[in-house]
């Protein structure tokens, strides 16, 4: 069970900055992936 919910945890933790990158800057979504 600790296993999912960590592998969880790092990715939000990474797509919350990414999003508020986005708005910021429109070229920083495509640069990213």
């Amino acid at each position: 069970m600790p296993r999912p919910p960590d592998g969880l945890r790092p990715a939000s933790g990474v797509a919350v900055p990414s999003e508020s990158a986005r708005p910021e800057k429109p070229d920083t979504p495509p640069a990213l992936p």
